[in-house]
């Protein structure tokens, strides 16, 4: 922004351009000026940093909307990847174990992704056809029973004469 020339004795020998007061906004450059060893004056130069704090201000506020954008986009992927990995496949058993409950004995859930979830559908699925193959096992008893109860009270309800039951004590 300016330029002075100064003696030694400080008196001003030549001027350019505007010296500013405030050197906040400024950087002074001041540089002696010498032949050998006898100093003769001096050169100041002002330099006005008002343009580099104003990119200064902008690349910190971009920087903080970067980071904070990052840190946002970061979360909904991590939220996004979590359903995918976690809450879903969580939500399909959770979905087959509710109906499985409510007497539905062939629910399956197919769960491929990830490998832990994957294996945990493949033990429901064999706890269901495990629990499905036992309650169909106690139905065909229960029918034979029921059978053997009817064959035994129509023996028992034909017989003329009158019936006694023992044991071996």
């Amino acid at each position: 922004t300016g330029v002075e020339i100064r003696r030694a004795d400080n008196e001003m020998l030549a001027a350019a351009g505007a010296v500013a007061d405030r050197e906040r906004e400024n950087l002074v450059v001041t540089r002696a000026i010498t032949l050998g060893r006898d100093v003769f004056g001096e050169i100041r130069i002002t330099l006005s940093t008002a343009r580099v704090n104003a990119i200064s201000r902008y690349l910190l506020v971009a920087t903080f909307a970067a980071v904070v954008l990052f840190h946002l986009l970061g979360i909904v992927m991590g939220n996004l990847a979590l359903k995918k990995a976690v809450t879903d496949p969580l939500l399909l058993l959770n979905l087959a174990m509710e109906k499985f409950r409510r007497g539905n004995l062939n629910e399956k859930i197919t769960l491929t992704e990830p490998a832990e979830f994957a294996t945990i559908g493949h033990s429901f699925n064999s706890m269901a056809d495990t629990i499905r193959r036992n309650f169909e096992d106690i139905q065909a008893q229960q029918e034979k029973l029921k059978l053997e109860q009817n064959k035994l009270a129509a023996i028992v309800g034909s017989i003329a004469d009158g019936l006694f039951v023992t044991d071996n004590h």
